[in-house]
């Protein structure tokens, strides 16, 4: 018997990183990235919202694009990045501030990996 107990699962994968070393060259590396895996729930609250959210940006032309990384959604959904520190050489926190500090193109990397990670896999024929 599998008891459902409310606790969250946590899934882990791996996301190319770019960044800047001390020599003021530019370093990619795969990081890796752990994720809590959304529930039904909030796998429907998630798309109301960015439903909700894409509505409402056709209303305004000049506001800027909607973007598929809020910082508050992916804050919400990662666990922890083990790989990176922050300035004090501790992890690095998870919060829509901190997250807001990557780059974009990093956040995108992240956000790719987990809905790469979480999409169905093709079975191999028998």
């Amino acid at each position: 018997m599998i008891r459902v107990t409310g606790q969250r699962t946590v899934r882990e994968t791996t996301a190319p990183y770019e960044y800047t070393d001390e020599n003021g060259e530019t370093v990619k590396e795969d990081i890796r990235v752990r994720y809590f895996v959304r529930t039904a729930k909030e796998a429907r609250e998630d798309r109301e919202n960015k439903l909700r959210q894409y509505e409402e940006s056709k209303k305004k032309p000049d506001a800027p694009p909607v973007f598929f990384y809020h910082m508050d959604e992916l804050a919400k959904r990662l666990e922890s990045l083990p790989d990176l520190e922050d300035e004090k050489g501790k992890p690095f926190p998870i919060t829509p501030d901190s997250l807001g500090m990557l780059t974009t193109a990093n956040l995108e990397a992240i956000n790719n990996a987990i809905e790469a990670d979480i999409a169905p896999k093709e079975q191999p024929s028998k």
